[in-house]
């Protein structure tokens, strides 16, 4: 059954996916899940990010 699969892992750095780590941020701060069912539904900092993302704006993270 397996060997009729093939299964790629591949690896996304976090400024690669600013929005999962905004709500995985957000998540940690709250304690608990949460489902969107809208991208309005999305905290602040989730929705920028995802605004930013849908037009191809490249993300740059601050490293100190």
């Amino acid at each position: 059954m397996l060997k009729d699969h093939i299964l790629r892992v591949g690896h996304c750095l976090r400024q690669a996916n600013q929005v999962v780590d905004a709500l995985a941020n957000v998540g940690c701060a709250q304690g608990r899940e949460g489902i969107y069912s809208s991208m309005t539904a999305l905290p602040p900092a989730a929705r920028g990010a995802m605004c930013l993302d849908r037009i191809g704006v490249p993300s740059i993270r601050r490293i100190v």
